[in-house]
């Protein structure tokens, strides 16, 4: 199981360190680890690298890791490791969690916030355990979600970059086959500028996992393109190797047949080398000079395995299928409670497994076992048949209750995949109740992706459940995500199924809340094609009732920004002026925010209503200090860019993309950067400087899409069309 977000796992050691140096031999990886040991070269010189370890399972991709690290840390460099959890159940961010709690474990308390500078408060998202360390860290001021995650991401990356001043960095995340969608995302923001900084980051990932439509799979080919990337490969050992694996392992000298038999049958992979001999260790048929013709030789590394384990006792077996469930690394108090046995009998059944060197204890962490190879657990665990298999997870499900009934929120997300991997032996009602906490839990962590993960999960029990309500509320949730993760089309697809559930029920308030949702964060946008957005808000309006309500606020602003494209302006701008009153009237300044970009989107663009077009502009200024968030002003420089491009200033346009462009550089935030870019692209087509428009329309797409702009590439297709337009090249 993975650890929990607590302080008391403040620091994570690195894969096997508490394993005898005897049994990690270090055959056959010579030219890799000369190409890692380069890349470090260039690391601590300034030229930061991002290096990608791609190959078969137990192929040595973590024994490679483990010895760069080692020659790192004989050089000064600083070690930090993270590793993706494969038996699921994992916060969002969870290698980079681990690698970042290394870093920060030996910083004196009275040095933390100095170190975090103002990114502590944007790091507590994904480590809420500093707040106990920073006592009156701010509370973030509202962002939109790309800004939000914008800010983490920099937050992190300038944590890392900094400490690579100090000293330089190696970062090894491992098992990027079984990261987090957010996790990667992280990932491909850090590798833009990795090449800036005296750190090395060292991927190791399983190639044979990447399907098509594997996340790992699309983010790989963004990964190589970064400047200092490269991958690093990985194949079987040769026939010397395998006989230089033998001896190390073995201490004998391998017969020539012998050599040959295990090569032919491994095709050189170093943990099925190693397990094979392990096997033959036991039966007493390693130091034969021949390989007898009657040998039953295994066909693969789990037959190999299961050979191995079918010597165990039939206790320790039965031990091992409870730990499977748990994960790779498992709490033997867990097994405890899961299993019904008292801690000196689960230790006990446990021995020949250690002894066996199938499991070892994790040293840095007290109580804790961990399988020594990931196939070992996954060998293991698809034995179990499925009956077996939801049995063993709701017993594991219900152990974690009862051993943190007094604080389970850090455990949600495991708690859901155990509920949910029980089948027909869990609760439905927990499943739903889990997964909906950790779906929470992972937006308020920017982790988008795995939000949606979780709320599908809560989603499931609930297809066939009489509670129409609580479904049309986790697909609200649902919704909320998916437009969060810039998946505007779903989204919506999501938040209709939801109004058809609220429409259903009658429920005013949650219908509100899916047609707020469908249409989007942005008021002042026209409905153009969509033929649900306009009556969704109508009907939404009608159920509500006719009172002072933020929500009522909001859908008549929304309503007034959507029907712009109509030839009559009075109904969306009475519209919008109603939105503006009652907002004025609830005291809610977000709210008035909100309405006062309706009403301008609705009735206020164009030649007749510049004044007040400045008025709300000036009011949008007051709002943003109201409400403390740095994000608001460039709202009202935006309103002030049109205004001036309607009345014909250029001049005054220039000076708001002036304004802009020195916040957007001020707030590091990825949709100011390129509003500031697209400002920029129509001031330069204006001018007719059309090689410099081509560049900043590509420059500018690019930061669209990595800040997550959902019309990013909708905009990069009208400035096209404005250009070719403009050139005569419209063919």
């Amino acid at each position: 199981m993975p650890p929990p977000q607590t302080p008391a796992q403040a620091s994570t050691p690195e894969p096997g360190a508490g394993a005898p140096r005897r049994l990690r031999a270090f055959v056959g990886r010579d030219r890799q680890l000369d190409l890692l040991l380069t890349g470090l070269d260039d690391a601590v010189s300034g030229r930061g690298r991002l290096l990608l370890v791609g190959g078969e399972p137990g192929i040595g991709k973590t024994r490679l890791a483990e010895e760069f690290a080692g020659h790192a840390t004989d050089r000064g460099v600083r070690v930090l490791w993270g590793r993706s959890w494969e038996a699921g159940g994992a916060p969002a961010y969870w290698p980079w969690i681990q690698a970042l709690r290394s870093l920060l474990a030996n910083v004196a308390p009275t040095e933390i916030k100095l170190v975090l500078g103002d990114g502590g408060r944007h790091l507590v998202q994904i480590l809420p355990e500093l707040r106990d360390r920073l006592p009156g860290l701010p509370e973030l001021a509202p962002a939109s979600p790309e800004s939000a995650r914008f800010d983490l991401f920099d937050a992190i990356s300038r944590l890392l970059h900094e400490a690579a001043q100090d000293q330089p960095v190696v970062l090894v995340l491992e098992d990027l086959h079984a990261a987090d969608a957010p996790s990667l995302l992280l990932l491909r923001f850090m590798a833009a500028g990795v090449n800036e900084h005296r750190m090395l980051v060292l991927g190791t990932y399983r190639d044979i996992e990447l399907t098509k439509d594997h996340p790992l799979a699309a983010t790989l080919p963004e990964l190589l393109r970064a400047p200092g990337a490269a991958r690093v490969p990985m194949g079987g050992l040769t026939e010397p190797d395998v006989a230089r694996l033998i001896r190390t392992i073995a201490q004998l000298q391998p017969s020539p047949d012998l050599v040959a038999t295990l090569h032919r049958r491994t095709e050189g992979n170093p943990l099925f080398v190693e397990e094979f001999i392990r096997l033959l260790e036991v039966e007493d048929r390693l130091s034969q000079d021949t390989v007898d013709s009657r040998w039953r030789i295994p066909e693969g590394i789990r037959e190999v395995i299961g050979r191995r384990l079918d010597r165990l006792s039939r206790d320790c077996r039965e031990m091992l299928r409870a730990a499977s469930v748990a994960g790779r690394d498992f709490r033997v108090d867990i097994l405890e409670r899961a299993s019904g046995r008292r801690g000196e009998e689960v230790m006990g059944a446990l021995q020949d497994a250690i002894g066996a060197r199938l499991v070892e204890e994790v040293h840095d962490d007290p109580g804790t076992l961990r399988f020594t190879h990931s196939l070992i657990r996954d060998t293991i665990y698809q034995e179990l048949m499925p009956a077996e298999r939801h049995q063993r997870h709701a017993a594991v499900g219900e152990a974690l209750e009862r051993t943190y009934a007094a604080d389970p929120e850090p455990y949600v997300a495991e708690l859901a995949h155990h509920f949910f991997e029980a089948g027909p032996r869990g609760d439905p009602a927990k499943t739903a109740e889990y997964a909906t906490a950790a779906g929470t839990r992972a937006v308020l962590s920017l982790a988008y992706e795995e939000a949606i993960r979780l709320f599908r999960m809560a989603l499931r029990p609930l297809q066939e459940s009489p509670d129409e309500r609580r479904r049309c509320a986790g697909l609200v949730l649902l919704g909320d995500a998916q437009a969060r993760a810039g998946d505007q089309r779903t989204s919506k697809e999501t938040f209709l199924a939801a109004a058809a559930i609220a429409t259903r029920i009658g429920d005013p308030e949650l219908l509100a809340r899916t047609a707020l949702g469908y249409a989007g964060r942005f008021p002042f946008t026209r409905a153009g094609i969509d033929s649900h957005l306009i009556p969704l808000l109508r009907q939404a309006l009608d159920a509500l009732p006719v009172t002072d309500d933020p929500l009522r606020a909001r859908l008549l602003a929304r309503l007034a920004g959507a029907l712009r494209d109509q030839p009559s302006t009075e109904p969306r701008a009475s519209l919008g002026a109603e939105a503006v009153a009652m907002a004025r009237r609830i005291g809610d300044p977000e709210t008035l925010t909100y309405a006062l970009l309706g009403w301008w989107g609705g009735a206020l663009l164009g030649p007749d209503e510049l004044d007040r077009q400045f008025s709300v502009a000036a009011e949008l200024d007051e709002l943003a200090q109201t409400i403390g968030d740095r994000e608001l002003p460039t709202n009202a420089v935006w309103v002030r860019y049109i205004a001036s491009l309607t009345r014909g200033d250029s001049w005054e346009a220039r000076r708001h993309y002036s304004i802009l462009s020195h916040l957007a550089a001020e707030l590091h935030q990825g949709p100011q950067l390129w509003y500031a870019g697209v400002m920029g692209t129509v001031i330069a087509l204006q001018d007719g400087r059309f090689e410099e428009a081509e560049r900043l329309i590509e420059e500018t797409v690019a930061l669209g899409r990595q800040a997550q702009a959902w019309d990013a590439d909708a905009s990069r297709l009208f400035a096209l069309f404005v250009l070719r337009r403009e050139q005569d090249r419209l063919a």
